[in-house]
């Protein structure tokens, strides 16, 4: 669902909620009070997920990661944790080295239906914790069966991009996908993750002036 639709689904609980109530005081001022209290405490329960997960914001932001990873975990044990938090709490443990509980959080998400963009991001998170571990190959095709697939973003580049450099700096394909990198963060300069761009520009620069040198391309 798009960022309108989410509106319109919000607008809709909106006035349904607010029709609840109406009927439920027109009908009688204590059916009214009660539903009303009623509402009240499901909303509670369903903000605790993201409750204990402000917490947990807080205490990595104080670099508190045990306290963090305390806090995501009772907002994951709720049940009503949605896919945001879980990948939040994946990388918090990515971070901190727990590579493996990292991988496992992001696989056991990606079995459930997904929309398109968190299941995109999802595998993002994978691919590192598979470069974490030092599987660069399997990092590296599963990003393109991503990028294959038609998804872009500056961090999709940036992550694939970085791994190429590490892999062949000096391949062609390198120097092709590190220029469409560039093309695309154009539009996303204003975004600190544009710092991606860079590095494929310096890559790009570096290579550029090694292939004039005669020297360009050369394969590991």
């Amino acid at each position: 669902m798009d960022l309108k639709g989410n509106k319109a689904m919000k607008f809709l609980n909106v006035v349904l909620v607010a029709l609840v109530l109406f009927f439920a005081y027109k009908f009688n001022w204590i059916v009214g009070v009660l539903v009303t209290l009623l509402m009240i405490v499901l909303g509670i329960v369903y903000l605790v997920p993201q409750i204990l997960r402000a917490r947990a914001r807080m205490a990595f932001a104080k670099g508190e990661f045990e306290e963090a990873e305390k806090w995501f975990r009772l907002s994951i044990k709720t049940k009503r944790a949605n896919a945001d938090i879980r990948m939040e709490y994946a990388y918090v443990l990515l971070r901190t080295g727990k590579v493996d509980e990292a991988e496992q959080m992001v696989t056991e998400l990606l079995r459930y239906k997904l929309k398109p963009q968190t299941r995109a991001k999802a595998v993002i998170q994978r691919c590192m914790c598979y470069y974490k571990k030092g599987n660069l190959d399997e990092a590296i095709q599963d990003a393109m069966e991503l990028y294959n697939d038609g998804y872009r973003s500056i961090n999709l580049y940036g992550m694939l991009g970085y791994f190429k450099l590490v892999k062949e700096p000096m391949a062609q394909d390198t120097f092709d996908f590190c220029a469409e990198a560039y093309d695309y963060a154009a539009y996303e300069m204003r975004t600190m993750t544009a710092i991606y761009a860079i590095i494929c520009l310096y890559a790009i620069i570096t290579a550029a002036n090694t292939k004039r040198r005669g020297r360009y391309p050369i394969r590991y």
